[in-house]
């Protein structure tokens, strides 16, 4: 129901499309370009450090999300557990 009027505000600045064009354009190219460079060949690392590094980037993704949700959302509570923490 409030879809709509949400949508009617949304405005996409350049960093924003620039983002969308590398999501959407640049990395399927780059995922292409390297299958066809490995070809049939096996990956140069073992599935287990890929799997550790993935997780890895992720929680490290998620943890600067929180930073970024916690200094908007709360920013006194922020300030405080950011400076008693130094």
């Amino acid at each position: 129901m409030a879809l709509p009027a949400v949508r009617a505000h949304v405005v996409i600045d350049p960093a924003g499309i620039l983002f969308l064009v590398m999501v959407c354009g640049f990395v399927p190219y780059a995922a292409l370009k390297s299958r066809r460079r490995l070809g049939d060949r096996p990956l140069p690392f073992s599935r287990t450090r890929l799997f550790v590094q993935t997780i890895f980037v992720q929680f490290m993704a998620a943890h600067a999300l929180y930073d970024a949700i916690a200094g908007v959302l709360m920013p006194r509570w922020y300030e405080r557990e950011t400076a008693s923490a130094v």
